[in-house]
């Protein structure tokens, strides 16, 4: 399909914001990255007086066939249930949204059920979900021509409501063996270097997903053509349409995370020829996809680890996790220019109930393993146990996890956005 072009970055542009950044009364280059920045988004957005006051988060949903084939610790009804979250403004986009002034649109690309009309959902369903890619290609060239589409005309409908700045996000159980196997088909890495655990899953668990994205590479070979149709999904291709049409209209797009640089693979913008991407980085997949696309475009000021109860319930010993944890740390840091970011771990806390394993004792063990880690490398710490015990609790344990995710009677989100502000402190 014809997509619209992409303008190249506004060399006049840059090189008048650059004379303005000479001409202000401050030593050269004191304001850091935070001046290149400047000149890079002139060049982006053609003008000098660009602020990001109208900001929009897009989140993609759609559902996966090789679902089927046991990749997901969770169940493909999750993805409708986590849209409707979406929509009643209780998941974690929402509450950073919020904080940042934020709206939140979310784009039916191909959810498995049925969702209800909503003024904040965008209507755009493909189909219930793409078809198994391990037996054949998860969806016809048509209907990768109608995700790119799809995500050409939402970003088409927030640029007229009045956009500055685009956040894309995703949701589909399922999506992490897509994302795994159009970063191998793409980099000629292979499955195993680049798949991760996903929603949590165990190592036998991620070895059948490794050989499932092997499978679905050789059916669909040679996988590095065609391969949105081929191993992709209805959110990945309204991620790229949306990429491509804010990037036409001189929109600047945010990325983070494995899901939205997968978007861009997909796109072909790969960073906008010089892109800016902030990160969350929670697994070694993610560091393969920055260094292709070239990590002296992704320059974070903070990579976060969520150090949560996932590894807790599969066993795994707050000892392995921490040392494992140390080595992809390091990882990424060598993958990452200097000056070097800052490495944090965020420390969720169990909800009462949740799973047996889940004790006091043996989450004072994580706790403890987390606090020495961040101890011996010089990391950040954001133990959710102190800010939740600021707000007022005695036992962290019995806050329960709806009330911090869902609106209730009693003042919709508070724990969630006090956590988010001490986060953004």
């Amino acid at each position: 399909m014809p997509l619209p072009s992409i303008p190249s970055l506004d060399a006049e542009a840059q090189a008048r914001a650059a004379a303005r950044q000479a001409a202000l009364t401050k030593p050269p280059g004191s304001l850091g990255r935070l001046e290149a920045l400047s000149v890079q988004l002139a060049g982006m957005v053609g003008r000098l007086d660009w602020l990001p006051l109208r900001r929009v988060v897009v989140v993609c949903a759609g559902d996966h066939g090789v679902v089927a084939q046991g990749v997901s610790a969770y169940p493909q009804a999750v993805t409708g249930q986590m849209v409707a979250n979406f929509l009643r403004g209780g998941a974690a986009v929402n509450v950073l949204a919020r904080q940042m002034g934020a709206r939140v649109t979310v784009v039916d690309a191909g959810v498995a059920v049925a969702l209800e009309p909503h003024h904040a959902l965008f209507d755009g369903r493909i189909a219930p979900g793409t078809a198994d890619f391990t037996l054949g290609p998860a969806m016809t060239p048509e209907q990768a021509s109608q995700s790119l589409a799809l995500g050409l005309d939402v970003a088409r409908g927030e640029i007229n409501r009045g956009l500055d700045i685009l956040c894309v996000g995703e949701m589909g159980i399922g999506n992490t063996t897509a994302a795994s196997a159009i970063i191998a088909a793409i980099t000629g890495q292979s499955p195993d270097d680049v798949t991760g655990r996903g929603t949590g899953i165990d190592d036998a668990q991620r070895t059948h997903k490794v050989r499932m994205i092997e499978r679905a590479l050789d059916v669909n070979a040679p996988a590095d053509r065609g391969t949105l149709a081929k191993v992709g999904g209805f959110e990945i291709g309204a991620m790229a349409g949306l990429m491509i049409g804010a990037a036409a209209s001189r929109v600047p797009v945010l990325l983070d995370g494995l899901m939205a640089y997968k978007g861009d693979f997909a796109s072909g913008i790969r960073f906008w020829d010089s892109g800016y991407g902030g990160t969350k980085a929670s697994d070694h997949y993610t560091a393969t996809t920055y260094s292709y696309t070239g990590c002296d475009n992704i320059k974070p000021n903070l990579i976060l680890f969520h150090f949560g109860t996932n590894e807790l319930i599969a066993g795994v010993s707050a000892s392995t996790f921490t040392a494992n944890l140390k080595t992809l740390a390091d990882h990424i840091l060598a993958l990452c220019p200097s000056p070097k970011p800052s490495i944090g771990v965020l420390l969720a806390w169990p909800t009462s109930g949740s799973d047996p394993t889940l004790t006091v004792a043996n989450w004072a063990a994580y706790r403890a393993a987390a606090r020495a880690l961040c101890a011996a490398n010089n990391y950040e710490l954001l133990d959710f146990y102190d800010v939740i015990g600021d707000l007022g609790s005695t036992d962290p344990l019995d806050v329960a996890e709806t009330d911090i995710l869902h609106p209730n009677a009693n003042g919709a989100h508070l724990y969630a956005d006090e956590i988010m502000s001490t986060i953004l402190r």
